[in-house]
């Protein structure tokens, strides 16, 4: 795990357990003298590790957290899972308007 993981991760630990407790991700990059790009490289980090970071989009306050409880893992699952679905479908969507297009000008689609 790279120093600015570890650095988050004890941060998260020490002031944001609990969704009420989120904490934004430019905060934590001005708290950790680093980037909002970076912070977002060291999330994934840790998501990639193991660790369950969370984050509220809807609800205030927005932002960065580790669950506390079973009801916050599944409550962020379940939004992770919804904003990865819809991902999937947009994609689909565009993948199907790329066919049409191509197929449109009479272009042969070589992908």
């Amino acid at each position: 795990m790279t120093p600015l993981a570890e650095q988050l991760l004890d941060l998260l630990r020490r002031r944001a357990v609990g969704r009420q407790n989120a904490i934004k991700a430019d905060v934590l990059a001005t708290c950790l003298g680093t980037t909002w790009r970076k912070v977002q490289a060291a999330i994934a980090e840790l998501r990639n590790e193991g660790v369950f970071v969370a984050s509220s989009r809807t609800a205030r306050p927005r932002g960065l957290y580790l669950p506390a409880t079973e009801e916050e893992r599944r409550n962020a699952l379940g939004s992770f899972r919804r904003a990865t679905l819809s991902q999937i479908t947009t994609y689909n969507r565009l993948k199907r308007a790329r066919f049409l297009a191509v197929r449109h000008a009479g272009q042969r689609d070589l992908f």
